[in-house]
């Protein structure tokens, strides 16, 4: 009998800045003096995100026999909704060495190990793009002729501020077998897995806008998948 406790922490920064600049009347400063160019730009972004975990397990063995594993994960991720961005995931097994009982000594010098398993778990994934719950605006210059005017409007994305876990919950039955002395062994496994409020950037229709031509898109749980 033995527990175990985890915890874990996880951030992801991404710092990205870019210069450019054309029309120098000489090649010699190189890239050590782009204001010497006749147009230049400048651009910078930033991307972060963070993870927090928690982890509980319990293993039981009795004499090698029976065993059984109990666990929850406690996991938290900035990219979801506010509200959704923490879930809970149980998991647990049971497993019994049959090949150890009494009344399986007399097959012994041919079945050396027999061990039927039994599982459940639910999993989670968080796989959405950064800031996808935020609106953001974008800028710009729209040209007529000779006049320039700035304008601004919604970023390509449409925040979800619903954005929840995707979800796996799935079951597993399996059998090992080890004949004569382990020299041939056999396993066996069947699951069924379903995974429910599948995360995905679907597109908006046109009718509702777009930015450069493109319809607006939205992260959004929208599936279910079952194997």
């Amino acid at each position: 009998f033995n527990v175990t406790a985890v915890a874990e922490w996880s951030k992801n920064r991404v710092e990205h800045t870019t210069a450019t600049s054309t029309g120098f009347d000489s090649n010699y400063y190189t890239y050590h003096n782009l204001a010497a160019g006749k147009v230049y730009t400048v651009s910078s972004d930033f991307i972060g995100s963070q993870k927090m975990g928690y982890v509980a397990r319990i293993n039981y063995n009795y004499k090698g026999r029976y065993l059984a594993t109990l666990s929850n994960r406690w996991d938290g991720s900035s990219i979801l909704a506010k509200g959704n961005q923490w879930a809970m995931f149980p998991a647990g097994a049971v497993a019994w060495r049959i090949s150890d009982e009494a009344f399986m000594e007399q097959h012994q010098d041919w079945l050396s190990n027999a061990k039927l398993r039994v599982g459940y778990g639910v999993t989670g994934n968080a796989g959405a793009a950064e800031y996808a719950t935020l609106d953001f605006s974008r800028t710009g210059v729209l040209g007529f002729q000779d006049v320039s005017t700035p304008f601004s409007g919604f970023n390509n994305n449409i925040a979800n501020r619903e954005l929840e876990w995707e979800k796996s919950y799935q079951w597993n039955i399996g059998l090992d077998l080890g004949f004569f002395n382990e020299r041939l062994q056999v396993t066996a496994d069947w699951y069924h897995t379903d995974t429910k409020d599948v995360l995905y950037q679907k597109s908006i229709a046109y009718g509702a806008g777009g930015v450069a031509s493109r319809p607006f898109t939205i992260w959004s749980n929208v599936g279910h998948i079952r194997n």
